[in-house]
Parts: structure tokens; sequence; C-alpha cells
């Protein structure tokens, strides 16, 4: 079944949903890791189609004034290269045991109908301690933490 976008001509032909599978992945790396279990893997139907990523998620900062930062890689590569830089977001500067939300929306054009893995990443610029599925208290599963995929047809 496919939904009609309001006066676009075009539909979403299928929804995938992936979620942090975890309770908690702790990185102080200040290079991009994939976090572990929070993925998500769509097989569009045409090549013309187009996949809508959306990405919310969270993570602690235990450490002292630090920033986080979020990707989305498609089968290990960067959609957004080449084009309108990197599909990437930040959780800006803030101090210690503070959990901040990041969310970011791209509209890939993959050209294929092979399986395509979406998987987030994440790193701390400063390297000190970030960690998703956990909050201030130390308490984990903790947060919302969901991939989106939206294949939509192709104009």
């Amino acid at each position: 079944m496919s939904v009609s976008l309001y006066g676009s001509g075009q539909t979403v032909i299928q929804a995938v949903v992936g979620s942090f599978t975890g309770n908690s992945f702790s990185t102080t790396s200040s290079s991009f890791v994939s976090v572990t279990g929070f993925s998500a893997t769509i097989t569009p139907q045409s090549t013309t189609s187009k996949i809508l990523v959306m990405l919310t998620t969270s993570s602690c900062h235990v450490s002292t004034t630090s920033q986080g930062e979020y990707r989305v890689l498609r089968n290990g590569s960067d959609p957004a290269m080449g084009s309108s830089g990197y599909m990437w977001t930040s959780d800006g500067y803030y101090g210690s045991t503070t959990v901040q939300d990041a969310a970011t929306t791209y509209l890939d054009s993959p050209s294929s109908t092979s399986a395509l893995t979406y998987q987030v990443q994440i790193r701390n610029r400063q390297g000190n301690t970030m960690v998703v599925g956990e909050d201030w208290n130390g308490n984990t599963p903790a947060g919302v933490h969901t991939l989106v995929l939206l294949e939509i047809s192709g104009s």
C-alpha cells in the first residue's frame, strides 16, 4: 500500500524503522565510530526512488565541556558528500553529565534496487566520554533513538 504526498504526485512506497537495540553505547573517540545496534536496511523497489532518512537520538556527555556529533552512512559512505556536504548534525558544547538531543534529515538518491544499510555513527570532538542510551544518572536504557527510512517514488 502506498501513501500519496499531498500535491506532489509522489508516494511513500515503504517505511523501515530502526531503533537503537543496545542498553548503551559509549565512546571517547574524536573520530566517527559506528554505534553497535543502530542501523536500518531498506531495499528500494525502483532506481528512481528517493530515500528520506530521518535520525532522532540523544547522548549523555559525562565529561567536562564537550561537543557530540552524529552522522548516518549508507553502505559505509556518506551519501551527502559531494552534494551538500555531509549528512551529520551536532549537539553543541555542554558541560558535564548533560543529555543532549540530536536530529538530522536527508533526502537520499541512491539509484539502486539493492539492499541499503544506513548506519549511525558518533564522535566526541574533544575525545571525552559520550554515551548513547544512558541518562545523566547512568540509567540504561534511556532516550528515544530512531532511524526512519521512507522510500519515496521518483519524479
